[in-house]
């Protein structure tokens, strides 16, 4: 595990199954899957629906873990401000090229990772209203 200092966070890569993955220490610190997949961590929205049409898997390759940090990052109560948004989302895009890399056999590769920068664009352009819910103000947005 390395720890860095990035925004709000303080970032620790773990190595899970042949790739480096980035979180924040407290994300590790209370990781808890079951719990976290109860209460809808994830791609897509998490429950109904929007998890049939953004499921947790890029072609068969199960890719939740990435989801669920970026999810934990984007409901942190200590992250204010437009900087965190994109620590977030730069966190996901990293974790996502990682895990595909470790855990894809070259012809798969190229599809998956065409599905992740797609899902990646959709929340680094579509994700504010997600991040800036839950009592944070965009008063305390910067710039």
């Amino acid at each position: 595990m390395s720890p860095m200092e990035s925004g709000s966070y303080s970032l620790v890569t773990k190595k899970i199954k042949g790739a480096d993955i980035t979180a924040p220490k407290e994300f590790w610190d209370a990781f808890n899957e079951e719990k976290m997949r109860k209460d809808g961590y994830g791609c897509g929205p998490g429950k109904g629906i929007g998890d049939w049409i953004v499921p947790d898997s890029f072609w068969f390759l199960c890719v939740w873990l990435c989801c669920a940090i970026h999810d934990w990052m984007y409901r942190d109560k200590k992250a204010y401000t437009s900087r965190d948004k994109e620590i977030s989302d730069e966190v996901l895009l990293i974790n996502l090229t990682e895990w595909i890399g470790a855990n894809s056999w070259p012809i798969v590769r190229e599809m998956r990772m065409y599905r992740a920068m797609t899902y990646f664009n959709a929340v680094n352009d579509g994700g504010d209203s997600s991040f800036w819910c839950d009592g944070k103000t965009k008063i305390q947005k910067e710039g």
